[in-house]
């Protein structure tokens, strides 16, 4: 199962408070990632929501510690 799946059940305040984002400017970084993202080559194993998240939440933990 996607962590996107995990997260989208979570309300704005608590995405925003495990994130450090609102839902709006993720999925702003979604469509932006999307753009750029080359189709050659091998396919992700993560999907582009779940690298975002990835990346997210290791930044919060940093910033937390």
């Amino acid at each position: 199962m996607n962590e996107i799946h995990r997260f989208k059940k979570l309300s704005e305040t608590q995405f925003k408070r495990y994130t450090g984002i609102s839902w709006s400017t993720f999925y702003l970084m979604v469509e932006q990632l999307n753009m750029h993202v080359p189709a050659k080559g091998r396919p992700p194993k993560l999907s582009i929501e779940d690298q975002i998240l990835l990346c997210l939440s290791g930044f919060v933990a940093q910033s937390c510690s």
